[in-house]
């Protein structure tokens, strides 16, 4: 059975809904993620469980991540999409000190971030895109 997630999101004193669409390329658009699908997800989950951003979704294609994220209005896109990339990036190339060489040693992530905009319309047209995405591109769902 599925949890059916609220569109509105509570923060202290204020009732807000800033959904974002946020895609992240890797540096040189190496296809390089699929066989760190399922790592990058956790990666995502700890930023979740310690973040004010509610992550919502996540699906990864071989060269780009799909995020979707709810906002508080007292932090910036840019600030959360900072967050985002460093944390998983840190951590992948740690633990996969290989993929360095690969992406030419200086980070795991191309500069800068495409991001959109969500009402609750384009939420659900997003989703349904993302699932019909080839390879892994399935949304990984968030309670």
């Amino acid at each position: 059975m599925r949890h059916k997630v609220s569109f509105f999101r509570t923060a202290d004193k204020a009732l807000y809904a800033h959904n974002f669409h946020v895609i992240v390329t890797t540096r040189g658009r190496r296809k390089i993620l699929l066989p760190l699908a399922e790592t990058l997800i956790a990666h995502f989950r700890e930023v979740d469980n310690y973040g004010l951003d509610k992550i919502r979704g996540v699906a990864v294609e071989d060269d780009q991540l799909h995020i979707l994220v709810a906002i508080p209005p007292n932090r910036s896109v840019a600030q959360v999409a900072q967050r985002l990339k460093g944390h998983a990036g840190f951590r992948i190339l740690k633990d996969h000190p290989d993929l360095a060489e690969k992406t030419g040693g200086r980070g795991l992530w191309q500069r800068g971030y495409s991001v959109k905009n969500l009402g609750s319309r384009s939420m659900t047209d997003l989703k349904e895109h993302l699932h019909r995405q080839r390879g892994t591109g399935d949304l990984v769902d968030y309670a």
